[in-house]
């Protein structure tokens, strides 16, 4: 996989942030690496994208806010890109394991990024939009 320079640094400062989740990268020259491994629940995806674009919101995060990449950004990121999106295909068992482990989250309502990712909708609201 061939990175600019920026990226590049970043990803050889953080290879066992990204080790730790899942991603086995190793350097290859200046700006290339190697994947070796991916997590397993990116396996269904673009493995390449996902990770060019967890690196560039991991650069982004660096350049536009000058700060350094801490730990838990390299979680952080690679939690909202793994996660599940509008409109994938999921079967009841996943969908209720999803909800369950909602439930069980510190902060359920939110995404990492502050997000929500619960909201209450009064019964008043929904008989107004349905007309009842």
């Amino acid at each position: 996989m061939e990175l600019g320079a920026a990226e590049a640094e970043l990803v050889r400062q953080k290879l066992p942030d990204f080790r730790e989740l899942g991603w086995e990268l190793e350097a290859f020259g200046r700006e290339s690496f190697l994947v070796r491994a991916v997590p397993a629940l990116s396996a269904a995806r673009g493995v390449e994208q996902l990770l060019r674009d967890m690196i560039d919101e991991l650069v982004h995060q660096t350049v536009a806010r000058r700060l350094v990449v801490q730990r838990d950004h390299v979680t952080i990121t690679n939690a909202c890109k793994m996660a599940v999106k509008a409109g994938d295909p999921l079967q009841m068992p996943e969908m209720e394991g999803l909800l369950e482990q909602l439930a069980q989250a510190k902060v359920p309502f939110a995404c990492p990024h502050g997000r929500p990712a619960v909201v209450l909708i009064p019964y008043g609201e929904i008989d107004r939009r349905f007309k009842r």
